[in-house]
Protein backbone atom coordinates (compact mmCIF):
# COMPACT_ATOMS: atom_id res chain seq x y z
CA UNK A 1 0.00 0.00 0.00
CA UNK A 2 1.11 3.83 -0.45
CA UNK A 3 1.65 3.51 3.85
CA UNK A 4 3.83 0.82 3.48
CA UNK A 5 6.01 1.71 0.67
CA UNK A 6 6.25 5.43 1.91
CA UNK A 7 7.27 4.01 5.36
CA UNK A 8 4.73 5.80 7.24
CA UNK A 9 3.40 5.65 10.59
CA UNK A 10 0.10 3.50 10.61
CA UNK A 11 -1.22 5.76 13.79
CA UNK A 12 -1.03 8.78 10.76
CA UNK A 13 -2.16 6.61 7.62
CA UNK A 14 -4.71 9.40 7.12
CA UNK A 15 -2.47 11.79 6.07
CA UNK A 16 -1.75 11.12 2.30
CA UNK A 17 -1.65 13.40 -0.72
CA UNK A 18 -4.53 14.56 -3.08
CA UNK A 19 -5.39 14.36 -6.06
CA UNK A 20 -5.60 18.08 -7.04
CA UNK A 21 -6.75 19.71 -10.10
CA UNK A 22 -7.98 23.17 -11.34
CA UNK A 23 -11.52 23.89 -9.71
CA UNK A 24 -13.36 22.74 -13.25
CA UNK A 25 -15.77 20.21 -14.26
CA UNK A 26 -15.76 18.78 -16.88
CA UNK A 27 -12.69 18.50 -16.96
CA UNK A 28 -11.45 19.44 -20.23
CA UNK A 29 -9.45 17.53 -22.92
CA UNK A 30 -5.74 19.26 -24.59
CA UNK A 31 -5.36 21.91 -21.71
CA UNK A 32 -1.96 22.94 -19.42
CA UNK A 33 -2.96 23.48 -15.59
CA UNK A 34 -0.15 25.24 -13.16
CA UNK A 35 0.49 24.59 -9.45
CA UNK A 36 1.68 26.17 -6.53
CA UNK A 37 2.34 25.83 -3.25
CA UNK A 38 4.73 28.20 -0.71
CA UNK A 39 5.83 26.94 2.61
CA UNK A 40 7.93 28.41 5.46
CA UNK A 41 10.75 26.47 7.02
CA UNK A 42 12.62 28.28 10.14
CA UNK A 43 15.60 25.11 9.80
CA UNK A 44 16.61 23.74 6.78
CA UNK A 45 15.91 19.47 7.30
CA UNK A 46 19.01 16.79 7.03
CA UNK A 47 17.05 15.02 3.84
CA UNK A 48 14.12 16.11 1.82
CA UNK A 49 12.52 13.61 -0.59
CA UNK A 50 10.08 14.58 -3.28
CA UNK A 51 7.51 12.34 -4.57
CA UNK A 52 5.45 13.51 -7.54
CA UNK A 53 2.97 11.93 -10.83
CA UNK A 54 0.97 14.11 -12.98
CA UNK A 55 -1.52 13.01 -15.39
CA UNK A 56 -1.34 12.90 -18.09
CA UNK A 57 2.23 14.96 -17.81
CA UNK A 58 3.77 16.83 -15.40
CA UNK A 59 7.02 19.00 -15.11
CA UNK A 60 7.34 19.89 -11.30
CA UNK A 61 9.86 22.02 -9.91
CA UNK A 62 11.64 23.02 -6.40
CA UNK A 63 12.53 26.96 -5.91
CA UNK A 64 12.41 27.74 -9.71
CA UNK A 65 14.73 24.51 -10.05
CA UNK A 66 13.22 21.88 -12.38
CA UNK A 67 13.29 18.37 -10.54
CA UNK A 68 11.45 15.77 -12.13
CA UNK A 69 9.13 15.27 -15.25
CA UNK A 70 7.35 12.40 -16.18
CA UNK A 71 3.34 11.05 -16.43
CA UNK A 72 1.13 8.98 -14.65
CA UNK A 73 0.95 6.57 -13.15
CA UNK A 74 4.21 6.52 -12.54
CA UNK A 75 5.36 8.50 -9.20
CA UNK A 76 8.78 9.75 -9.55
CA UNK A 77 11.24 9.99 -6.54
CA UNK A 78 13.73 13.09 -6.07
CA UNK A 79 16.31 14.26 -3.06
CA UNK A 80 15.94 18.06 -2.89
CA UNK A 81 17.50 18.90 0.31
CA UNK A 82 19.64 21.00 -1.69
CA UNK A 83 16.84 23.28 -3.08
CA UNK A 84 15.76 24.23 -0.13
CA UNK A 85 16.49 27.36 1.97
CA UNK A 86 15.36 28.74 5.28
CA UNK A 87 12.46 30.98 4.87
CA UNK A 88 10.01 30.74 1.97
CA UNK A 89 9.86 27.72 -0.42
CA UNK A 90 8.25 27.40 -3.54
CA UNK A 91 6.84 23.73 -5.11
CA UNK A 92 5.43 24.22 -8.47
CA UNK A 93 4.29 22.11 -11.29
CA UNK A 94 2.65 22.06 -15.32
CA UNK A 95 0.43 19.35 -15.72
CA UNK A 96 -0.59 18.49 -19.38
CA UNK A 97 -4.09 16.92 -19.32
CA UNK A 98 -4.78 14.75 -22.34
CA UNK A 99 -8.09 13.58 -21.65
CA UNK A 100 -9.85 13.44 -18.02
CA UNK A 101 -9.48 12.16 -15.75
CA UNK A 102 -6.84 14.85 -14.39
CA UNK A 103 -4.48 15.54 -11.60
CA UNK A 104 -1.28 16.03 -10.17
CA UNK A 105 -0.23 14.40 -6.80
CA UNK A 106 2.57 15.73 -4.60
CA UNK A 107 4.36 14.45 -1.49
CA UNK A 108 7.60 16.26 0.06
CA UNK A 109 8.78 14.34 3.21
CA UNK A 110 11.20 16.46 5.70
CA UNK A 111 13.45 14.69 7.82
CA UNK A 112 15.33 16.74 10.74
CA UNK A 113 18.27 15.65 12.43
CA UNK A 114 16.33 15.68 16.00
CA UNK A 115 14.34 13.04 14.32
CA UNK A 116 11.42 15.10 13.34
CA UNK A 117 9.42 15.07 10.30
CA UNK A 118 7.49 17.43 8.13
CA UNK A 119 5.31 16.87 5.23
CA UNK A 120 3.73 18.76 2.37
CA UNK A 121 1.31 17.18 0.58
CA UNK A 122 -0.92 17.74 -2.56
CA UNK A 123 -4.02 19.13 -1.07
CA UNK A 124 -6.81 22.26 -1.13
CA UNK A 125 -3.94 24.11 0.08
CA UNK A 126 -2.49 24.50 -3.41
CA UNK A 127 -2.84 27.41 -5.58
CA UNK A 128 -3.56 26.77 -9.07
CA UNK A 129 -4.08 28.95 -12.71
CA UNK A 130 -5.02 28.60 -16.15
CA UNK A 131 -1.95 30.96 -17.44
CA UNK A 132 1.21 31.91 -15.57
CA UNK A 133 3.49 35.09 -15.99
CA UNK A 134 7.08 35.42 -15.07
CA UNK A 135 8.50 34.74 -11.70
CA UNK A 136 5.54 32.22 -10.88
CA UNK A 137 8.14 29.17 -10.18
CA UNK A 138 9.64 31.47 -7.49
CA UNK A 139 8.92 31.68 -3.82
CA UNK A 140 8.28 35.26 -3.97
CA UNK A 141 5.61 35.25 -6.98
CA UNK A 142 1.95 36.67 -5.44
CA UNK A 143 -0.30 33.68 -6.26
CA UNK A 144 -3.35 35.32 -4.03
CA UNK A 145 -4.95 35.95 -7.77
CA UNK A 146 -4.81 31.98 -8.39
CA UNK A 147 -7.61 29.87 -7.08
CA UNK A 148 -7.51 26.94 -4.77
CA UNK A 149 -6.95 23.62 -6.14
CA UNK A 150 -9.80 21.23 -6.04
CA UNK A 151 -9.33 17.89 -4.46
CA UNK A 152 -10.02 14.97 -6.15
CA UNK A 153 -9.32 12.20 -4.45
CA UNK A 154 -6.81 10.50 -2.01
CA UNK A 155 -3.39 8.53 -3.64
CA UNK A 156 -5.81 4.99 -3.25
CA UNK A 157 -8.00 7.29 -6.10
CA UNK A 158 -8.98 4.98 -8.82
CA UNK A 159 -7.98 5.06 -11.85
CA UNK A 160 -4.46 5.78 -10.63
CA UNK A 161 -4.58 3.39 -8.06
CA UNK A 162 -3.01 0.27 -8.75
CA UNK A 163 -1.53 1.53 -12.04
CA UNK A 164 2.05 1.80 -12.70
CA UNK A 165 3.81 1.98 -9.53
CA UNK A 166 1.12 3.23 -7.74
CA UNK A 167 0.46 -0.21 -6.84
CA UNK A 168 -1.49 -2.30 -4.27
Amino acid sequence: SWVARTKQPKERKWLVPQWIWFPEIPIPSHVTRYFRRTFNLPRLPQKAILRVTGDDGYTFWVNGEKVAEGGQPFIKEAVVTNLLRKGKNALAASVYNAVPPAGLLVELILNFSDGSQQRILSDAQWRTSLNVSEGWLLPEFDDSDWSQAMEIGDVYRRPWYGAGNISK
